[in-house]
This record gives structure tokens, C-alpha cells and sequence, in this order.
């Protein structure tokens, strides 16, 4: 009985070596994971950001996307490269500032529809600079209305955090009124007092949204802190969500210094 004992002692050394050996090259649960998955995990650090990475059989990455700060785009550049697996990596980021980037995240799902629903919610400046406004120019923005009769709801982020509530808006002559499906329509010609491009400077977004009914009752006050006005409006579009008819659109400007 011992021999036999001894015998299969023997014969389970080297199962037990191998087996240890087995795991000493597995790693840990980290070393193991796919590069895919590191990858993901690198781009989860960045708030307010939104990342995407697509890995080529061969190592290649590319990471596209949008990160709310110049200095990030570095550092990202750098984490990336490090990562083992990765042979070559490209990337095709822009910077969005807070609070256009939580603006971004939170109008996504209702621009997402418009787009892909065909409603036809579209906004643009009417300057002859599309996407460049300069110090002195009168904002007038020019829309479409979607394919329903609705509310539009127009808002300016400036590039200091705040927001201007340019409709509904008293300066606007029949403010709030019902906008029917597919009418052009426009912001700030009209109104005696208009907005014009002062300091500060830099990335801005305009957003529209349009509702078969009042998303809230009234007029905001024209100005406001983008900080207080973003939560109040998710948990408006949220109490929304299965609306559909609720589309919205969005457009980054830049604006600059009188030459």
C-alpha cells in the first residue's frame, strides 16, 4: 500500500509542477486580458470624454473620439502607446469643452433619432463664415423645424460655461409660439436687441430641441450657468424618453477677435 502511495505521489509532481508552471505563465487576471480590454479600461480614466478604440489583428489601434481638454490629448497619446500589444496607434481626437461635451452626451440619444428618423431638425449659422463668428457679428442662427408641429428650444454654451437661452426668449418677436412641421425659422433677425460675438473667445455650441409640447412653461432668464441649467434639463428630456416626438440637433462654432 505505501508503494503504491509513493507511486502516485510521484506520478502527481509533475501534474502539480506543470499545472503551477500553467499558471506562472497565465499571469494575472490584468496580463490576460484581451488588448481590446485594455484599451477600454486606458479610456475609461477621462471624464467627460467620449473614446472609441478599434484594434487591428496586427496591433494596429486607432482611437477615435473627443477629450475636454488640449492637455489630455498627450497623456492619452502616451497611456496608449505604452500598452503592450500595441504595434502602431493613430489617432483622430478633437477637444470639447465643458460644458459642451455633458451637452454632447446628453442631447446623443435625441440627435441620434433625428438623424436616423429623417425628422429634419437642422440648425446653421447664417453668416458667411459657416462655423467662424467674429467679435461684433450679430448671431442669427437659421433652422428647420422637424417633420411634427412643436416647440423649438434654442441654446447658446458659451465658451466661459454659461448658456444663453436665445428661444424662447423675450427679444424674439411671438416667442414660444407652435412651429410648424418643417418650417424655416429663425433666431435673433428679428428682435430689436440681438446677441453680438464678445470676449471670451474660443469653441462654442448652439443646440435646438424640438417637442410636440412644452418642455417647460415659459421663458428661463436669458443667462444662466451651464452647471445649474444641464442637470435641470436631463431630468426634463429624461421624464421624455419614450417621446418620439423629441429630436434635437447641435452645431460647434468658433468665435474669434475682430481682425
Amino acid at each position: 500500500m505505501k508503494s503504491l502511495l509513493k507511486a502516485v505521489a510521484l506520478l502527481a509532481l509533475p501534474i502539480l509542477a506543470g499545472y503551477l508552471a500553467w499558471l506562472g505563465l497565465s499571469g494575472s487576471p490584468q496580463d490576460t486580458a484581451t488588448l481590446a480590454q485594455r484599451l477600454n479600461q486606458e479610456l475609461q480614466g477621462y471624464h467627460c470624454a467620449e473614446l472609441v478604440a478599434n484594434v487591428g489583428a496586427d496591433g494596429a489601434v486607432r482611437v477615435v473620439g473627443h477629450l475636454p481638454r488640449m492637455e489630455d490629448l498627450p497623456r492619452l497619446r502616451q497611456s496608449i502607446e505604452a500598452l503592450p500589444g500595441v504595434k502602431v496607434a493613430e489617432f483622430e481626437l478633437a477637444v470639447r469643452i465643458w460644458p459642451h461635451c455633458e451637452t454632447l452626451a446628453l442631447l446623443k440619444p435625441w440627435r441620434e433619432r433625428n438623424l436616423d428618423g429623417r425628422h429634419g431638425l437642422a440648425i446653421k449659422p447664417d453668416t458667411g463664415h459657416p462655423l467662424l463668428f467674429t467679435e461684433g457679428e450679430r448671431i442669427v442662427i437659421r433652422l428647420q423645424q422637424a417633420d411634427f408641429d412643436g416647440y423649438l428650444y434654442v441654446d447658446y454654451y458659451t465658451a466661459d460655461g454659461n448658456v444663453i437661452h436665445l428661444y424662447p426668449n423675450r427679444r424674439e418677436p411671438d416667442s414660444g409660439r407652435q412651429i410648424r412641421a418643417g418650417e424655416n425659422f429663425t433666431v435673433g433677425e428679428r428682435s430689436a436687441e440681438g446677441w453680438e460675438i464678445g470676449p471670451p473667445f474660443g469653441q462654442e455650441l448652439i443646440s435646438a430641441i424640438a417637442v410636440a409640447t412644452p418642455l417647460y412653461p415659459g421663458e428661463r432668464a436669458e443667462f444662466e450657468p451651464a452647471a445649474a441649467y444641464l442637470p435641470q434639463l436631463r431630468q426634463l428630456l429624461e421624464a421624455r424618453r419614450d417621446d418620439p416626438a423629441l429630436v434635437a440637433d447641435f452645431l460647434f462654432l468658433e468665435t474669434a477677435p475682430a481682425p
